[in-house]
């Protein structure tokens, strides 16, 4: 950077401080920037450094400036909220149906377990009944097999539902808070 190009952007960061002040100090910096090395110039650091320093050497109250990084940052969250809600019938619809499905199928596994259960209990009245109803020791087997059939199978089945429906919650959790930490 030139030392013109220099004085330019450092007259213009002392705005805050009084005229005379400013003067003296442009003054100052403008004879030494054209006596000083390059290394010497590398050792004033950017003009807004040495702005912020001398204002704050002469006791000049400045707000503090965000960095453009910051304001970039405040840029696209308030670009990000602006697409949420403008998108919110949208999204809340499609989350809603997807938490939806998740329960529902949650809800069906649990209740084929169930169902299993019932069935087994059912084959063996079933079963008791029939026998006391007619006296054939034969249905009395056949509930006790049914019987039989539907615990193998609620037994074989139980694990692997349980474990998908605590898959479907932990993976509904997941991503509604990779959602939150997306949205904030």
């Amino acid at each position: 950077m030139t030392p013109q190009e220099y004085m330019r952007r450092l007259e213009a960061a002392l705005g805050a401080m009084s005229t005379e002040e400013r003067h003296e100090a442009l003054a100052y910096y403008g004879e030494f920037l054209q006596e000083a090395s390059e290394e010497e110039r590398q050792n004033l650091g950017t003009p807004e450094a040495l702005a912020a320093r001398l204002l704050q050497e002469n006791g000049v109250q400045t707000a503090p400036t965000a960095s453009p990084l910051q304001t970039q940052y405040h840029f696209h969250k308030a670009l990000w909220i602006f697409a949420i809600v403008v998108t919110f019938p949208i999204w809340f619809s499609l989350g809603i149906a997807f938490f939806s499905v998740a329960l529902t199928v949650c809800i069906s596994l649990l209740a084929i377990l169930l169902g299993l259960g019932a069935s087994a209990l059912a084959f063996l009245a079933a079963g008791v009944i029939l026998l006391l109803a007619w006296g054939d020791a034969g249905q009395i087997f056949l509930g006790i097999g049914g019987s039989l059939v539907c615990v193998g199978l609620l037994l074989l089945l139980w694990r692997p539902i349980w474990k998908l429906c605590g898959w479907i919650a932990k993976g509904t959790l997941w991503l509604c808070k990779a959602i939150w930490h997306l949205v904030l």
